[in-house]
């Protein structure tokens, strides 16, 4: 019996499902001695740096397998040796970015393309070829690190994508994506998988869950266990016909899974699943009178944290902070707009912003047109959310919707007190209200600033010995033991 984690992405910098399956994974494989099998569906020419820097830095253990199905499928087993590549072309004129590491190249006059060198490396990572007589990108080619070819994005004379080429080695196309526009959205409506000197013959899917059920049934052994951790994907995984255990975990408020993408296929199909496994409790009942799915399919395993050393631990008592994917889903505004009330108020106060993400423009601008740039600092990603926490005097979180926070539990487990939103679900399974922190009306900004004015005239240091106080539920045994019955080991 196998143990696969499959999941659409595993990225190089990473949110709060990332991590979470991260730590289940190295946890497990630690506690239970029993390794893993993590699987990706999305296409990422350099996954090698990838693998390696999580074993470099312990996200998981050294003997942890990838696999990803583009490489997979076709081994891309590409040259060692570095191709390099020029910045202009003969009979062209290259204009270099101000602000990007991209050139933009003229010929007779005309714009006719533009080289994104922006790999850490400076390495060409791709290309756009401009619509004859517009500005508009007709395709772009995506480079690996290597200086290889390996991906072509076709765009229709509105921007979108209709159709994208995979390249081998060899420079020669194996798959090909069709797609159309369904919501205002590109989906795949047709996939082409080319006979090859592996494949005897060439497939064709109609939709991405096709395919990747197709490749789930090559790879996925009889009786082993699979952990779905990504919506997007629970319909390729609950349609693989083999005999194995179908596990799916969820992250976020199942209420919201509704896009075009079936990412309610969980929702409408949950007796498919053999168990269906919640952060919280409240969520489990909420999602059996929703589907009314069988009681024994379900379980609660929260995230687990392991207990901090708080000695030698030095709060700069003005010191506020976030710990945060900068999107808008995380509403990191509605954080800046009430600590510009604060920051009036008291005007010794910071707050410091950590994370990163398709936000970020916007929240600079934000930070500028308020102000606040004296106050308010984006700080980029950190890799010790511990010290952040341990030097801060309280913690904010604005977030849509949740599972359980696993930012929440964190700043707790460091004696740092948080502010945050009462919503669906997870907040209030962590935050008890007045003792280690302030539950917030949802999407209240006015009652966010209130609060932060409270817990700012409040005791901190006696909140922040009652931070540390965490249920059992949330202890490593706990939760090993419950996995430990989950996949029947």
């Amino acid at each position: 019996m196998k143990n696969y984690v499959i999941t659409t992405t595993l990225p190089y910098s990473f949110g709060g499902r990332t991590k979470a399956l991260l730590r289940r994974t190295r946890l497990l494989n630690q506690e239970i001695n029993t390794n893993f099998i993590l699987v990706s569906t999305n296409f990422n020419p350099n996954y090698e740096e990838v693998y390696k820097q999580y074993i470099e830095k312990e996200f998981v253990q050294p003997d942890t397998q990838f696999i990803n199905i583009y490489d997979d499928l076709i081994p891309r087993s590409f040259p060692s040796s570095i191709v390099t590549h020029s910045i202009s072309e003969s009979g062209f004129k290259a204009e270099k970015l101000k602000k990007r590491n991209g050139y933009k190249l003229y010929k007779n006059r005309n714009y006719s393309m533009f080289k994104s060198f922006e790999y850490e490396g400076g390495q060409l990572k791709f290309i756009d070829y401009i619509r004859e007589n517009t500005t508009d990108r007709e395709y772009r080619d995506y480079y690996n690190k290597k200086g290889n070819k390996c991906r072509r994005i076709y765009y229709d004379e509105n921007v979108h994508v209709y159709k994208e080429e995979l390249f081998d080695a060899r420079g020669k196309v194996y798959l090909t994506k069709n797609l159309c526009q369904k919501n205002g959205v590109s989906v795949v409506n047709k996939i082409t998988l080319y006979k090859n000197y592996i494949l005897k013959k060439t497939h064709e899917f109609e939709s991405e869950n096709d395919f990747f059920s197709f490749w789930y049934e090559k790879i996925i052994e009889e009786g082993s266990n699979v952990i779905c951790d990504a919506r997007k994907i629970d319909e390729a995984l609950l349609n693989v016909r083999k005999n194995i255990k179908k596990i799916i975990q969820l992250h976020s408020n199942h209420k919201t899974i509704s896009d075009y993408y079936s990412r309610s296929y969980i929702v409408r199909y949950a007796n498919r699943a053999d168990k269906i496994i919640f952060l919280t409790e409240e969520q489990q009942l909420d999602f059996h009178r929703d589907t009314n799915s069988s009681k024994e399919r379900l379980l609660t395993i929260p995230h687990y944290i392991e207990e901090t050393s708080l000695q030698n631990t030095v709060r700069n008592k003005d010191s506020i902070c976030v710990i945060s994917r900068l999107d808008p889903d995380k509403q990191i505004d509605h954080i800046i707009l009430a600590f510009k009330k604060i920051q009036n108020k008291y005007p010794e106060k910071s707050l410091y912003i950590y994370g990163d993400g398709k936000d970020k423009k916007r929240l600079e601008e934000l930070i500028i047109s308020k102000g606040l740039f004296n106050s308010v600092k984006l700080m980029g990603r950190t890799e010790n959310p511990d010290s952040v926490f341990q030097e801060s005097a309280f913690s904010v979180f604005a977030s849509k919707h949740e599972g359980v926070g696993l930012v929440i539990l964190e700043s707790l487990n460091n004696g740092c007190p948080v502010v945050g939103y009462h919503t669906n679900y997870g907040p209030s399974d962590m935050i008890a209200h007045k003792e280690n922190g302030f539950l917030v009306k949802y999407n209240d900004r006015f009652d966010l600033e209130e609060k932060m004015d409270l817990m700012i005239q409040s005791n901190i240091e006696k909140m922040s010995l009652r931070a540390v106080i965490l249920d059992r539920k949330f202890r490593k045994d706990s939760y090993v033991d419950n996995w430990k019955g989950v996949l029947g080991l």
